[in-house]
């Protein structure tokens, strides 16, 4: 059996990135569609997910990129969080910008 996927050049690259870190083509089959539907859940509501820091240790989060709570904050001058391949997100509980390597979601609530 052949399974076609058609992707944009960004998330072929993020699928690119994920797979040489965890190197395992199944699991970044679905660590790029959480990571899909996670962005589409943000950009309406608050959503609570965990993932795992640099250090090891797992973190949970309030994160939005709903317009109403984060735009106000945005400055037009940082790089995207897709061309470093992470996941970036407003911390509604920091009140600041946060992310986390696509690979490292634990969860999402």
């Amino acid at each position: 059996m052949t399974a076609i996927v058609a992707l944009e050049n960004k998330a072929l690259k993020r699928a690119l990135v994920i797979n040489s870190r965890i190197e395992n083509p199944f699991m970044t089959g679905v660590i790029m569609e959480r990571i899909s539907e996670l962005k589409r859940r943000m950009q309406k509501e608050v959503v609570e997910i965990e993932f795992r820091k640099k250090d090891g240790s797992i973190t949970r989060r309030f994160a939005t990129t709903m317009g109403s709570l984060a735009k106000q904050h945005i400055n037009g001058r940082g790089i995207s969080g897709d061309d470093r391949n992470v996941v970036t997100f407003w911390d509604c509980e920091k009140s600041a910008w946060r992310c986390f390597q696509v690979q490292s979601l634990v969860k999402v609530y």
